[in-house]
């Protein structure tokens, strides 16, 4: 979701407050050198540089500069692998979030600190979709081949995993182009007790708002829950906790049309 409103120019940089009359300023917070874009405060700016320097060499090397952080970012999908774009995100998202620190008066965290941060956040968020479900005799696991979606629609994946001892479910959601680049992804973390199908049907209902709430109208959702999936398509009456939340799903998509 970050990237997504970063590459939408949706991030409240100075620059874009400047644009929206809402500040008279837009010189970057850290630097004071250029104004605080979204290319600037995310890759260009010497702090930023800084961050970068930690992490993947491939990155390092990278050398093109843009005021959009969009542009930079297509670049790099067009050079990095996804585990590369991975680590790249969420390190934007960690120079982000020490920038909103930084107007705030907070501590202004280390290079290596936040680069140590955002490697241990993807992690975890790596281990909610790897992590080996718990499953009932009802709900089918398989292993699923990516296939093209057609262009100008979207492939949806989403995954839950379930511990059950300690009450707990990772929800993880991938969405991809035509093409089979990532545009977002949205990993979440939930006190929850119930059934697999519930963890699954509370996934497809996250999966559902995401897409709809990065304006994605025409998406192909995919899931490695036979239960969840039989219940979408064939929309028998089911009132259990995860019937209710694959018909709250359902709702949602209907209404991108």
């Amino acid at each position: 979701m970050f990237l997504w409103r970063a590459c939408k120019e949706a991030l409240p940089t100075l620059a874009n407050l400047r644009r929206r009359k809402v500040v008279e300023q837009s010189s970057c917070l850290i630097c004071k050198l250029e104004p605080e874009t979204s290319g600037h405060v995310l890759w260009g700016c010497i702090a930023a540089k800084d961050v970068w320097g930690q992490g993947v060499i491939k990155v390092q090397k990278l050398s093109f500069q843009s005021d959009l952080i969009f542009d930079i970012w297509s670049r790099m999908v067009e050079r990095l692998s996804l585990e590369e774009l991975e680590e790249v995100a969420a390190t934007m998202r960690g120079i982000w979030t020490r920038r909103n620190n930084t107007l705030y008066g907070k501590y202004f965290k280390h290079p290596t600190a936040l680069h140590q941060l955002a490697k241990a956040e993807l992690v975890a968020y790596r281990e909610t979709l790897t992590e080996e479900p718990v499953v009932n005799p009802t709900t089918h696991v398989g292993t699923q081949k990516w296939s093209k979606p057609e262009v100008g629609s979207f492939k949806v994946n989403w995954d839950a995993a379930v511990n059950q001892r300690e009450g707990h479910i990772g929800i993880g959601v991938l969405i991809k182009d035509h093409q089979g680049f990532p545009i977002g992804s949205l990993q979440a973390n939930k006190s929850f007790k119930g059934t697999p199908f519930d963890a699954e049907a509370y996934g497809i209902l996250l999966a559902a708002v995401f897409c709809r709430e990065m304006g994605i109208t025409q998406c192909l959702l995919e899931g490695d829950s036979k239960q969840v999936v039989d219940l979408m398509n064939h929309q028998p009456k089911n009132w259990s906790l995860g019937g209710c939340l694959v018909e709250d799903a359902r709702v949602v998509l209907n209404s991108f049309a």
